[in-house]
């Protein structure tokens, strides 16, 4: 079955700045969605549809190149994520998409085998890692109660979906006004089921500026940590 990568990468970050938006900045001498790319470079995917501004083709296409991709296009950024999502996915040509965060760059291929070796057995899949810590929930700085975390996992991305499936979903949800946080979301909303493989720690997504320490000691020791 075919497979289509979005990117949604029109977020401006105002936690991350407010002068640039931070998929353009430059860690280790290159932009974070650079290495965003090049770790998807190597999938088996029909096409890349970045969602963006228009004021972004020029540099987007600079790094396109650089990386030697060219099955690329471009759809409009929308005024939500989920938006922007829904402006690559009518645009995409494939059975299934996977979408990834543009400033999500230490993707390694052990998470991508995991996400493509189960991805077709179910109408959607996301990744994760298991929450370590004690988790409560709390109201007006007091404690209501711990809830159990055995069952509580951080959702990373790339996420993989049933193109049809989510497009009719996220079509649902946007003539409702209805807004999600990521894309499974919008499969949950009307029961379907959705898969679970593990993620990895180190494929973090760059939020702050304090972000970037972690960052440039991932790309560091990337090779090991990913397995080479």
């Amino acid at each position: 079955m075919s497979l289509s990568i979005i990117i949604p990468a029109g977020g401006i970050g105002k936690r991350f700045s407010k002068k640039e938006k931070k998929q353009f900045y430059k860690f280790a001498g290159k932009e974070i969605i650079y290495h965003t790319l090049l770790r998807l470079k190597s999938v088996d995917a029909a096409e890349f549809i970045i969602g963006c501004s228009d004021d972004d083709y020029n540099v987007l296409e600079d790094i396109l190149n650089d990386l030697g991709i060219k099955n690329y296009s471009f759809a409009p950024a929308g005024q939500e994520r989920q938006h922007t999502v829904y402006n690559c996915i009518i645009r995409a040509h494939s059975d299934f998409v996977l979408i990834h965060d543009a400033v999500r760059p230490f993707l390694s291929k052990i998470i991508i085998d995991r996400m493509l070796e189960h991805y077709s057995k179910y109408y959607g899949i996301v990744c994760g890692i298991k929450v370590k810590d004690t988790v409560k929930m709390i109201s007006d700085n007091i404690v209501d109660k711990t809830i159990d975390r055995n069952k509580l996992y951080l959702i990373h991305t790339p996420q993989v979906f049933n193109r049809n499936i989510l497009l009719r979903c996220l079509k649902e949800l946007n003539d409702r006004g209805i807004f999600i946080t990521d894309e499974s979301m919008a499969l949950e909303f009307f029961g379907y089921e959705v898969g679970f493989v593990e993620s990895e720690w180190y494929n973090i997504k760059i939020t702050t500026k304090e972000d970037l320490h972690l960052a440039e000691y991932i790309l560091m020791y990337f090779d090991m940590l990913a397995g080479g």
